[in-house]
């Protein structure tokens, strides 16, 4: 070390209860390795997974690994474990995929590369799930995988064959040995069913998923939530609102675990213009997201946010959250939440409703990077007036211009009938 650490090649750490040593930067990291043979590395890794413990032995065993070892696969799936009770989803979904590779039976392999994927789709982080996907793709034919390609599809916006993969996953389901595969393609598909307004439909799979998922508190409260949104778009949000009475009235103490099911009620209170409530329920949502638990419904409990501050007056926050809705980094959830929160963002109406006419404009947003803009030499076309589909929830947002800046007193006014398909002009 003494020779090393005077050429600058090692530096020790002795922060902590022990000491480390590592290279004093990653080029000089990268020249050493690339200038050993793969078998001494391997050796190398031996023995220095000898000479540790914890995540740095295990990163060792990894690195020294040649072909399948069970061994090493079962203790890279309790670290999974551990790293997903920790919130440190990536890097449980990273070890699992590890432990697929390591493993020596091909059932678990398949089930280890599934749960890879279902935890970075379940925590939002698309991008992620999808990057896995090309090594499921090599599995073979089973429910599960179709209720996971079918999720993906919903979050990915491929509406043309995101029904195809959750049928097929529902009927090919065994209920009796795996119910939350036929609980997780119900949701996925009420889920779907509700964007494209079939909610007889999306309530009748919602109580599928309800049912199927009684044995699973995670998927129970998934199941929940797509019912309290499926009947709160059908115009019964009272019902909707006691299907989620078991979480705790207070949003501070509803527990981590249940944040999509807090989330979801604050959107469903906003639907029916408790807006009060929505803005307690969405900013308790919005601070654990902040503090880094990872949902479903990670930018759309941003945007939603904006949209009660922006009803209630508070119109920078308004502005703030809304911005955050779209430049978030777990936005990859994809094209289906991304169009979504910039239709619902108000950075149109807040400057003409304050008399900034030109600053609408001017905040119009280009494509986003990865989806399909217009085509070159195309002329450009007017935005879209905005609509609201579902005729049984209010819709009062109010758009006309205010010429002095300020709050306007009558925010919460409605501006065209319930259900109308259009925006009447000013």
């Amino acid at each position: 070390m003494t020779c090393t650490g005077a050429t600058g090649l090692l530096v020790e750490d002795r922060t902590g209860s022990g000491g480390t040593i590592a290279f004093a930067h990653p080029l000089v990291h990268a020249a050493v390795r690339d200038d050993l043979g793969p078998a001494r590395r391997r050796r190398l890794h031996q023995a220095a997974a000898a000479l540790v413990s914890g995540p740095a032995a295990l990163a060792h065993r990894v690195a020294a690994a040649v072909g399948p070892d069970e061994r090493l696969a079962a203790d890279l799936e309790v670290a999974a474990r551990e790293a997903a009770e920790a919130g440190e989803v990536a890097q449980g979904a990273a070890r699992l995929a590890q432990a697929s590779a390591a493993s020596t039976d091909r059932a678990r392999q398949e089930r280890r590369l599934l749960d890879a994927v279902a935890a970075l789709a379940g925590s939002g982080d698309v991008s992620g799930a999808l990057a896995l996907w090309p090594q499921v793709a090599q599995l073979g034919a089973s429910a599960r995988r179709s209720a996971l390609l079918g999720h993906l599809d919903l979050l990915c916006g491929r509406g043309a064959v995101v029904e195809a993969h959750l049928l097929e996953a529902w009927q090919a389901h065994n209920p009796d040995t795996e119910p939350l595969v036929g609980a997780d393609a119900a949701t996925s598909l009420a889920s779907y069913l509700c964007t494209v307004r079939r909610l007889e439909e999306a309530l009748v799979w919602s109580e599928r998923a309800f049912a199927a998922s009684a044995g699973d508190p995670a998927a129970r409260l998934q199941a929940l939530t797509v019912v309290a949104l499926s009947l709160t778009l059908a115009g019964r949000a009272p019902e909707g609102l006691a299907r989620l009475g078991e979480l705790p009235a207070a949003a501070a103490r509803v527990p981590i675990e249940a944040t999509d099911g807090l989330v979801m009620r604050g959107m469903c209170r906003l639907f029916t213009d408790d807006l009060t409530g929505a803005m307690t329920d969405l900013s308790v949502g919005v601070a654990r997201l902040r503090a880094g638990v990872r949902s479903t419904y990670s930018s759309q409990r941003l945007v939603y946010l904006s949209d009660a501050e922006y009803r209630l007056g508070a119109w920078d926050d308004a502005l703030m959250h809304s911005a955050l809705a779209v430049l978030w980094p777990t936005t990859p959830t994809g094209p289906w939440t991304w169009p979504s929160c910039m239709a619902m963002r108000p950075w149109f109406p807040l400057p003409a409703g304050t008399g900034s006419w030109p600053a609408p404009t001017s905040r119009r947003p280009g494509p986003r990077p990865g989806l399909s803009g217009p085509e070159p030499g195309s002329r450009p076309r007017p935005w879209p007036a905005p609509s609201w589909p579902w005729p049984g929830v209010t819709w009062t947002k109010c758009y006309r211009p205010r010429h002095q800046p300020g709050p306007w007193a009558g925010l919460r006014s409605p501006v065209w009938p319930i259900g109308a398909r259009s925006r009447p002009r000013p």
